[in-house]
């Protein structure tokens, strides 16, 4: 049985000619992932130069091994698309809703809220799958119970970063902290952890990845969740908001001992 893990953060606009979009697959591939999402970060307001312009590529284009592992495990590799939109104010608010051409473009919507304020707006009704938050500095805001519960019931997830916690000692006690203090709020429910790399040389692979969250204050089978059953939940979320098809099923496997959706 061969379990499907995720990183549904790998920053697209910083790969270059030097480290190409195949090299980033092929190492996540290597690596032990199943699928990862590109994410392009919106700087400013959205605007039209935010439409989605991330192209999956060929397989065939992939290095041996990286083929040789998809085959040999009969893998369909899942490449999807993400936006990061900030969020400060509430006047940004208006344009954040799945009508919105530019949002549709992308399979994975991720908001970062940059106050309180926004913050309780994005648990309480703003469109999205994801709430992404920068741990590495100290948040302006704590996290209020009331908040997480109601992100919850709506089937979003948080996500934890921890690329910048292998960068710098300080980003990294910060991280560890904030990322406590979630696990707490939420009762270690609806969390997601992602690299958020915009160098490849900060990915891990999923077994890593499960070992920081366990220093997350996370139960192992529910850090093991994070890089897998949870990111399955986000995808299933993505495609029910595009369709009241599927309501039921992201109800039922948002529940807390849901163990559904297993490949």
């Amino acid at each position: 049985f061969f379990k499907s893990m995720y990183d549904l953060n790998i920053n697209y606009d910083h790969i270059n000619a030097n480290q190409t979009q195949v090299d980033v697959v092929s190492l996540a591939i290597k690596l032990g992932y199943t699928g990862i999402a590109f994410a392009h970060s919106v700087e400013g307001t959205l605007s039209q130069n935010d439409e989605c312009r991330i192209e999956k590529i060929n397989i065939e284009d992939l290095d041996h091994r990286a083929q040789f592992n998809l085959q040999s495990n009969d893998i369909q590799f899942k490449q999807l698309t993400r936006i990061n939109v900030p969020l400060s104010d509430r006047s940004q608010i208006h344009s954040l809703h799945d009508s919105n051409p530019i949002l549709a473009s992308y399979d994975l919507i991720a908001i970062e809220p940059k106050s309180e304020q926004m913050f309780a707006a994005c648990c309480r009704d703003i469109t999205c799958d994801i709430i992404t938050l920068d741990l590495s500095k100290k948040l302006p805001f704590k996290f209020r119970v009331k908040n997480i519960n109601t992100a919850i019931n709506r089937g979003l997830y948080f996500e934890i970063k921890y690329s910048p916690a292998l960068t710098d000692r300080f980003a990294k006690r910060n991280v560890i902290a904030s990322a406590q203090d979630l696990v707490t709020a939420s009762r270690a429910k609806n969390i997601i952890i992602s690299s958020g790399c915009t160098n490849p040389m900060y990915l891990r692979g999923p077994y890593d990845v499960i070992n920081l969250g366990t220093l997350f204050g996370l139960a192992p089978d529910r850090a093991l969740s994070t890089v897998s059953k949870s990111c399955r939940i986000v995808l299933l979320h993505s495609e029910t908001r595009k369709s009241v098809k599927g309501v039921f099923e992201i109800e039922n496997a948002s529940s807390d001992d849901a163990m559904a959706i297993d490949d």
